[in-house]
Order: structure tokens, then sequence, then C-alpha cells
């Protein structure tokens, strides 16, 4: 029987429970507020087609549309202009085990009988009927308008998903439910057999090791701002070190809330969310490097990348090792794109600038998808962006260019000694203060702009300043 918020959690405190999961039993009330109000502001018509650089964390209307949505017209900047309208379907696919995992597809309609499209797959916790209700919507009906089957599904256990929330991120469990969801994609009449799968951060850790099970209708992956090493180089170790931070409680918060829509708080709400384990736990039982860090690091079995992959990565981000380290060591086609941003999209990222990077992922998907010649591939293999000399400060936008470089590069003559000086700069031995300075940013060092963001690893930006 269903109880009463008030009855639950009076229920509640008599529990045993996690501390994580209690406070996030606190904000179900305001889930359902805002589940409310965003399918009140569903009516609305999406103004921000229109704006150029469409950012991705725009107020957007998502609902089961019972029309099609007619795209508008392409922003300046954009190379892929929109091909067909679209409709947005609330439905569930079944697993093997029968837990239904709530799937958001955001369809094309064809323009002539028969028309098949392939297929794209975001597979995320983060709740895509609530808190990731707006962030979706240009996403997903920006690959729509241009011919791609979209579809976001909530990870089992969260969301509006079935089942039991599993034991850890990137778990087995989710791991074999995206390879069956890709199966079922690719299978659908709509589609043409061919399916991509990508994210930002958790998607695209989960496209990067779904990949290396190699489900035969995947057919490439786009992943940005993820790592292939998940002890040495992710949120929870730093090359060893402990690291906790807010997101390490607010997962498990998240983590802790009732399926959407209805937001049941009944007992099986208690057993398969509420009474589960936190992650955070679990990874602190796991303090040193080895087989359950290591098997879904791509770092340490870079063979099992069989299928092409786009990496966009951050010079402000944590993660930006990982494209660079990935290319060098993968046997299958790799495109990397190296920005100035920290973790966030490369069209509207701190600090900038920017690019309209989901025109580029459309070619990158008809060339692997649909087998169309979009000139992508054709580029050198790295976009990167590199900085000009500039002023420390909170900078919105770096002085700099992008520009297109061939991995691995041409081999350099060593450069002169430096020296250290108490300006922070370094100087070359012998040279007059007029020549020739750099400034390298380690990794202890936090760059002006980077949203907040503190830098790891190990590869440093060097400021050239005449």
């Amino acid at each position: 029987m269903r109880k009463s918020l008030a009855s639950a959690w009076h229920s509640a405190s008599r529990r045993t429970v996690p501390l994580a999961c209690l406070t996030g039993l606190s904000l179900v009330a305001g889930a359902r507020a805002h589940a409310r109000r965003a399918v009140e502001e569903s009516a609305r018509p999406p103004e921000v087609h229109a704006r150029p650089l469409l950012g991705t964390h725009d107020r957007w209307p998502v609902a089961s549309h019972a029309a099609p949505t007619s795209c508008s017209a392409t922003a300046p900047g954009d190379a892929t202009p929109p091909t067909h309208d679209f409709v947005v379907e609330r439905t569930v696919l079944t697993m093997p085990d029968g837990v239904p995992l709530a799937t958001t597809l955001f369809r094309p309609l064809p323009r002539r009988a028969g028309e098949r499209f392939p297929a794209l797959l975001e597979l995320l916790p983060y709740r895509k009927d609530d808190s990731f209700y707006r962030r979706d919507y240009p996403l997903h009906s920006y690959f729509a308008c241009r011919g791609f089957v979209s579809a976001r599904v909530d990870v089992r256990g969260t969301g509006g998903s079935g089942g039991r929330l599993p034991l850890r991120e990137y778990s087995d469990d989710e791991l074999t439910d995206a390879t069956e969801v890709i199966a079922q994609l690719a299978a659908r009449d709509d589609v043409n057999g061919a399916v991509g799968m990508w994210g930002i951060s958790w998607g695209g850790f989960n496209a990067i090791q779904t990949a290396m099970r190699a489900p035969p209708a995947l057919r490439a992956i786009l992943a940005l701002h993820s790592s292939d090493d998940l002890y040495g180089d992710d949120v929870r170790y730093f090359d060893g070190a402990l690291h906790l931070d807010p997101y390490a409680l607010q997962i498990d918060h998240e983590n802790g809330l009732p399926r959407t829509p209805d937001y049941p708080l009944d007992s099986a709400y208690f057993a398969d969310r509420f009474d589960q384990r936190p992650w955070l736990l679990t990874y602190l039982a796991q303090p040193v490097d080895g087989p359950f860090w290591r098997d879904g690091s791509l770092r340490f079995h870079p063979e099992r990348l069989r299928v092409p992959a786009y990496l966009i990565g951050g010079l402000a981000d944590g993660y930006r090792d990982t494209p660079l380290r990935v290319l060098s060591a993968a046997r299958a086609p790799v495109k990397v794109e190296i920005g100035p941003w920290a973790h966030d999209w490369p069209d509207n990222g701190t600090p900038g600038p920017n690019y309209e990077w989901r025109s580029r992922a459309v070619r990158w998907w008809r060339h692997w998808l649909a087998g169309d010649d979009t000139g992508l591939l054709r580029e050198p293999n790295v976009l990167l962006f590199v900085r000009d000399a500039v002023a420390p400060g909170p900078h919105e936008q770096l002085a700099g260019a992008f520009r297109f470089v061939n991995w691995p590069p041409s081999p350099i003559a060593p450069r002169s000694s430096t020296r250290a000086r108490g300006d922070g700069w370094s100087a070359r031995r012998g040279a007059s203060r007029s020549s020739t300075r750099c400034r390298t940013w380690r990794d202890s060092v936090r760059p002006s702009g980077s949203g907040g963001a503190t830098p790891r690893g190990t590869l440093p930006t060097t400021i050239v300043a005449r």
C-alpha cells in the first residue's frame, strides 16, 4: 500500500538507513513539484532553436507530443541543417530479466515510405523525468531533427526505471543492459540497424565501457569528458589519493529518490532504492588499484576498443589526459578534440571560445552509422585549442585559436633549460628579459576561468609570451 510522505518519513526514521538516503527522501516533495512545473511549461513553444551557438542548459519543455514538432531554421555557425520533424515518445524497454527501463524516444518522422534512421543511445542515472527534464530536450531533439532516433534511457533502479539500484556506477548490470538496449534499438522497424552511444561524463564513461564489450549493432561512440582509468584518473582516487567532493554525496541522495513519474513510497521502493548500500561506502572499501577498477578501464585494455571513438576533452577539465592517451594506444579509429573549457559542453563551456559541437557530431554519426562521406574523417585526427599569452584573471573567453594537428606530432628538438623567477614565469637561461618567456600550468595550479574546476593529470599547458 502506498504511504504518505509523512508516514514514510516517520517509518524511515526508525530504520537503520544510509544518512545520504535520508536526505534524499526529504527531496521527494520538491521533485514532485518540479515535475509538475515542468509539465505545465511543456505547452510553451521551444524558442531557443533560433539562438546562435545553442546552449544546452536553457529551459526546454519535454513532453510526449501527440503532434509532430517542427525543427527551426539552422542557427548561425551550424553546418548541419535540420532535415526532419520529430515526435517525443515515452516508453519502456524490457530487459531479459523482466526489468523495465524508462525510455524517452526523440523520433524523426519519415519523409518517404520505409525511411529508416540510425539510432543514438544516452544511458544515465540522472533522472530524465525531473532533474534532467530540461537538459535533455535540446540535445536529443537536435539529433532527431537531423534524422536520428535518439533514445534517452534511465539506468535500472534510477529515475523511472524498475529494478534494484546497482551496486556501483558502470556496474555489470548497467553495461549488460546497455548491450540489450542497443540490440532492441537496432531491431526497430524505423532504425537501419546501426546504433551509436554517446554522453558527457557518466554517459561517456559507459559509452567507452560498452564499446569494450563490442555489441554487434554498436558502430561508433562519442564520449565527452570521460576517463579511461577509473582509479588513477577519476573522481574517487587521484593517483591513489582519496578524493571526496559534493558529487560523492549528491549521487547517493539522488539514488534514494523514488521512481518517476508517480513517486511511490511503498515496500518495493525501500527495498530497491532507499535501503541500498551507498556507493560511497563501496568505493571507500576499494582504496587500492586492482581488478575492481581496472576491469572497466580502457587504459589497461586498449585492444578491447573495437569501434570508432570520438573523444572530446577540455584543458581545464580533470579528464583532459584521456583523449590523447586513448588515441595513442587504441587500434580502432579515434578522433580527438580538446578545447579550453572545463567539465562542460563545447558550445557553452567556460572559458571559451566555443563552437557548435553537435553539428560535428552529426557528421561523425552519418559517416559511421549511415555510410555518408561527410569529410570529417579527412581532417587531421586532433583539433586542439592553443592559447595565446594572457594575463592571469577570470577569463570568460581566452585568446587563442583551434588548430588541426596530426597525432602523434613530429619530433621536436629539446628546449633549452629554464629557471624559475619570482613572478611565476620561467625565463630561458641565457636569454634577455625581452626574449620569449614561457609559463607552464602544472597540476597544482588552478587556471583562470576554469569554471570552478580544479584540473588534474599530467598534460601541462604552456603559454608563450613575447
